[in-house]
């Protein structure tokens, strides 16, 4: 089922949708973004930060344009990949208190 779950790297498409989003004060939270092979390019990554972005707001949280995160990987190893270790960071920091992401299955 495809849809947001609730459970780091700016790229130049991203900054359109966060530059649309109003200021807001919340709880600190992050967004993963992730695309690995082509058949997911049709869910682009301001498709899933634009969702995800709505839902963490609707919840009462805020994430700044920093906490956006998400990797153009096509390994299964992303755990290791330097946008991950970024994520990784803000969680054992306690920098954030909640990671929202597109769940496309």
């Amino acid at each position: 089922m495809r849809g947001l779950t609730s459970t780091i790297t700016l790229r130049p498409w991203s900054k359109s949708v966060l530059q649309r989003r109003p200021s807001y004060e919340g709880k600190p939270a992050a967004i993963w973004w992730r695309v690995s092979t082509d058949d997911q390019r049709e869910i682009s990554p301001d498709t899933q930060i634009g969702e995800a972005l709505a839902l963490a707001e609707q919840e009462g949280y805020n994430v700044p344009p920093e906490n956006v995160i998400g990797t153009d990987w096509s390994s299964l190893s992303v755990w290791n990949s330097p946008t991950m270790d970024q994520l990784k960071a803000l969680v054992l920091d306690r920098a954030i208190t909640a990671i929202f992401m597109y769940d496309a299955d």
